[in-house]
């Protein structure tokens, strides 16, 4: 599915370092990186997982299933303007002038949620910049 987000432009060094730009971190664990801006992705925010889990589930046994539900769900959220598309779009923006954007869950270092926001970040600036890329040729 085509997306129409905003156009994008990514400072040239940002690329050479892009997987460094986003990282996933705990709640727990502090302080962070320095020189990290830190967005809280727990519930409530607006990219917090909407799916809670059955008390005695195990996730580390399927955790493709609670990820996908949300991966699914934030597909959604991206089509309308929700403040999940807007917390989105600010986070790519941030990455894309260079800062590097911590995402702060409960969940981490566990797979979570926030593996899911990091990937579609990523991979959003990474087909923004093969779609400009493909237009100077």
């Amino acid at each position: 599915m085509t997306r129409q987000l905003p156009a994008i432009l990514v400072e040239p060094d940002v690329l050479d370092h892009l997987e460094e730009k986003v990282v996933v971190v705990s709640r727990r664990a502090r302080p962070h990186p320095s020189g990290t801006r830190v967005v809280y992705i727990g519930r409530p925010s607006a990219l917090g997982n909407p799916y809670r889990i059955a008390p005695g589930y195990d996730v580390a046994r399927d955790p493709d299933d609670v990820l996908g539900r949300y991966a699914r769900w934030l597909e959604r959220q991206l089509d309308t303007d929700t403040a999940a598309r807007r917390a989105i779009l600010e986070i790519i923006a941030a990455v894309c002038i260079g800062e590097t954007i911590a995402l702060e869950c409960w969940c981490a270092p566990a797979r979570c949620h926030g593996d899911v926001v990091r990937s579609l970040v990523l991979d959003t600036i990474r087909g923004a910049m093969h779609d400009v890329l493909a237009l100077e040729q």
